[in-house]
């Protein structure tokens, strides 16, 4: 029987139970027993009597003894069912065969099917029918110590009626109760399996639903939220126990009232939403999310409540905005390659004419001055026309594997010329971490693009200063974060949007190309740029790179072996940017 089992501690409770119910009837049948053996005419044998029972009070305490003990549950079972039948058999052998006491084989014939199955319910059975049936014999022979009939029973056959109706009796008790017990068994193992299956749908549901990278809210027709997952908390700010129970408007409080609103009609039955983006506040932050609200229905379709999901678009707005970026440096480069070609060829036949008149006139006083102006001037509009066509020419990446230290190295080389002509008094340092990062790269482009920041970063601090150049690994493991960091005045917040539009600068001198090219040269490697504040003072510029994908190639070697120790490095194809 599937009851049986069980693991430990199920045992250890069905054999209590089963010992309960035993003291119960040890405790009644005593008292019976006592009872009828006063009230009897004929004389039944004490010590029997007391053998009996004692048997039957002993075989309790060695059970709850075997408990302790950890015996098999079956075989304390089986002992149990089996020291009632012989006890109750020893009272028959006293009572006689034709006393009430052999429907007490009921008892243990219905412990063993309920407890141990068909199997021994019809032992049990058998042996009742056994020592019924024996007990009639024994009266035959004279082996019965009392329980005469009457002389009219005997005269009916009332006592051979009686024996043989038991016998029935319990045979049919035994495979009655041993095929609802194999039924209720059945019925259990069954219960069970939907209960486990019923579990494990649970618990898969669980786990999608807090490991899906939306946030989600369930709520019932009264707007209060019954589930929600750990996204959601991260997107919202709010732990769930401070959610689950409350009402949405309540929980999530003024600041997130538009996006409690927008949930909430949904629950007063209107149209289900399947994209909607809007903005929360979070902290000090606005997050931009998108969110989908769908209705929850019963098997009738009425509306029992609704289900949000939602994710954060903070990477996708960001990727909205560099895309944009992009598109609009693309056209002002197309833009400024045809005006620089167009003004190109005449400033060549002007610049070449002054040229030759300066060489052919004699000239003086303010003449001359004029002179010079013209070629000084020529010569600025032929150095911003080159830096049009630098930034609309820009030639795509030729990406190798460097290694950072030795790069820097090199770009610290060219910044220390460039600050020496200009008085050397900045503080030049370069460190990488860790000291073996490798990033994929074209080496030429991100030259020009540390020394557009580094001389930016001088004249920001007016020569005059500290300057460090870094390649760090992010956290996470898939950018190389290279950063120029200086102890300048630091940029203005509401400055920071426009730094990267080309033509915007805040120099006398500048073309405002020097931040747009560095911008279009993180692009071309599939990277950001970030700026920050310094926490030594100054600004902060970290242009973040993917890191080079490391792909195992197995080749066999020569002996037809695998050397797994072979790789190479990816670096054709570029990551998504979702990071």
């Amino acid at each position: 029987m599937a009851v049986a089992e069980t693991g430990a501690p199920k045992e250890i409770d069905l054999n209590r139970e089963l010992l309960m119910w035993r003291l119960l009837f040890a405790i009644f049948l005593a008292v019976v027993s006592f009872g009828l053996r006063a009230v009897s005419e004929n004389q039944i044998p004490m010590t029997g009597l007391l053998l009996s029972l004692v048997a039957l009070f002993l075989s309790l305490a060695v059970t709850q003894i075997g408990i302790w003990a950890g015996l098999s549950q079956r075989f304390l079972l089986g002992f149990q069912i089996g020291a009632d039948t012989v006890c109750i058999a020893a009272l028959v052998h006293l009572f006689g065969p034709y006393s009430a006491f052999p429907l007490l084989f009921c008892l243990p014939i219905l412990f063993g099917a309920y407890y141990l199955g068909r199997r021994v319910a019809m032992i049990v059975a058998s042996a009742a029918a056994v020592f019924t049936g024996g007990g009639q014999v024994g009266y035959a022979l004279g082996w019965i110590f009392s329980g005469t009939p009457s002389q009219m029973d005997v005269a009916l056959g009332q006592p051979v009626m009686v024996t043989m109706i038991l016998i029935l009796l319990f045979l049919l008790l035994g495979l009655v109760g041993g095929h609802m017990s194999e039924r209720y068994a059945q019925r259990r193992r069954l219960q069970d399996q939907a209960a486990a299956q019923m579990q494990r749908a649970r618990s898969e549901v669980r786990n999608i639903l807090d490991n899906i990278q939306s946030g989600l809210l369930i709520l019932d027709q009264n707007g209060v939220v019954t589930r929600t997952n750990p996204v959601s908390e991260k997107i919202l700010g709010i732990p769930a126990q401070n959610m689950v129970g409350q009402l949405l408007a309540s929980a999530l409080g003024p600041e997130k009232a538009e996006f409690a609103g927008v949930i909430q009609k949904i629950i007063e039955s209107k149209k289900p939403i399947a994209r909607h983006e809007l903005t929360i506040t979070r902290g000090k932050e606005e997050i931009p999310i998108g969110v989908s609200v769908s209705h929850l229905e019963d098997k009738s379709g009425q509306i029992i409540g609704a289900i949000a999901i939602f994710q954060d678009l903070t990477d996708v707005t960001r990727m909205r905005k560099r895309i944009r970026e992009s598109d609009r440096l693309a056209g002002v480069g197309e833009l400024a390659a045809s005006i620089a070609h167009e003004i190109r060829n005449p400033l060549g036949s002007i610049r070449g004419s002054v040229e030759i008149l300066a060489s052919e006139l004699q000239l003086d006083g303010q003449h001359t001055q004029l002179l010079e102006l013209i070629l000084k001037e020529s010569a600025r509009v032929n150095t911003i026309i080159n830096d049009f066509l630098s930034f609309a020419r820009l030639r795509p990446a030729s990406r190798q594997v460097v290694d950072c230290g030795e790069f820097l190295s090199e770009v610290a080389l060219q910044i220390r010329q460039h600050v020496t002509v200009h008085g050397d008094r900045v503080r030049l340092s370069h460190r990488v971490d860790p000291p073996d990062l490798k990033v994929s790269i074209d080496p030429e482009q991100m030259v020009q693009l540390f020394l557009n920041l580094a001389i930016n970063a001088c004249e920001a601090m007016e020569y005059r200063g500290d300057l460090v150049i870094a390649a760090e690994q992010s956290p996470d493991g898939k950018w190389c974060e290279m950063k120029v960091q200086d102890s300048g005045p630091g940029i203005p917040e509401d400055s920071q949007s426009d730094l990267f539009k080309p033509f915007v600068t805040t120099k006398k001198t500048g073309t405002g190309l020097g931040l747009p090219m560095v911008a279009r040269i993180a692009n071309a490697h599939a990277g950001i740029v970030e700026v920050g504040e310094s926490p030594t003072g100054g600004a902060v510029f970290c242009v973040k790179v993917p890191m080079p994908a490391k792909k195992k190639i197995v080749l066999p070697d020569d002996a037809g072996q695998f050397d797994e120790s072979r790789t190479s490095v990816k670096t054709d194809k570029e990551p998504s940017l979702t990071g």
